[in-house]
């Protein structure tokens, strides 16, 4: 049976969906390894501002979900970047001859072209149901053996009441780690997004089919509290204005790689380039 939770933002309510999955989840091992699931999950996100759940008594690494939330945005992939950011990101990546190491399910190139087709689509027609942006790919990801799959299926991009709404879907989500920064990236996305289209964002739903805490972090999960100071409102890349989805692409990258000079930063961007820095200094 499909279950349903509705949250202020994804910090404070991320204390919610913890406590959701460790109450009803049920018992299940995927490749042997035992989780706690509950399945057809949908989340609605009332305030996409605060969508991090950090000073919650568990360890959030601003900048990862800063550098995957501007690789989205910009299209890119910059594996060195991530593994020097969170180390472990290194069992994820694969190996092809003498290339550096990769991401194979890496989601900025997945969705580099798809983006600004969405965009025009819902430009031409607002009401349209078809600006979906497909990031799991049955041709390659179902038959692939390879260390990172995408857990994201698709996300689909809805104009209603000059809004930009967002319905994220997965496949799987880990509460432990991979909830605590989706849905900050696929709301930075929307935001920037919204902005492009002069419009402002609105609903964010998350949907998971496959909600889960592994047993190895449920000890660790019983223990976050309360959030002990409030997140800044982080609203995306770029201001409101009608332009090329190119010009907030560029923007993003230069963010995440240190390269834009001169730039009058927004708020939101000032406090990603913040965390960006210490590693895009090392990037050279």
């Amino acid at each position: 049976m499909a279950e349903h939770l509705t949250v202020p933002d994804m910090q404070a309510g991320y204390l919610d969906v913890l406590d959701h999955v460790i109450k009803y989840g049920e018992r299940a091992s995927p490749r042997g390894m035992l989780t706690y699931e509950v399945l057809g999950m949908s989340i609605d996100v009332l305030d996409t501002t605060r969508c991090m759940p950090i000073g919650m008594n568990r360890g959030v690494n601003t900048a990862l979900g800063v550098a995957e939330a501007l690789q989205l945005i910009s299209g890119t992939t910059y594996p060195r970047l991530l593994e020097q950011i969170a180390p472990t990101m290194k069992k994820f990546m694969d190996t092809l001859g003498s290339s550096p190491p990769y991401l194979h399910g890496a989601y900025g190139p997945r969705v580099k072209q798809a983006i600004p087709n969405a965009i025009a689509k819902l430009q031409r027609d607002s009401d349209s149901r078809q600006a979906v942006v497909t990031i799991y790919d049955a041709k390659i990801d179902l038959i692939s053996t390879f260390n990172d799959i995408p857990c994201t299926i698709a996300l689909h991009f809805l104009l209603r009441h000059d809004q930009l709404d967002l319905h994220t879907y997965m496949r799987s989500n880990d509460i432990n780690w991979g909830i605590a920064y989706d849905v900050f990236q696929f709301t930075q996305l929307q935001h920037t997004m919204a902005r492009c289209m002069n419009v402002e964002a609105g609903r964010y739903t998350h949907h998971a089919t496959s909600l889960h805490v592994y047993e190895k972090d449920l000890h660790a999960a019983r223990e976050v509290r309360y959030p002990t100071k409030l997140m800044p409102a982080i609203t995306g890349i770029g201001v409101h204005t009608r332009n090329d989805w190119h010009h907030f692409r560029l923007i993003a990258e230069g963010i995440l790689t240190g390269k834009l000079q001169g730039f009058v930063f927004t708020p939101s961007e000032q406090w990603m380039l913040e965390r960006m820095k210490p590693y895009a200094e090392r990037m050279g």
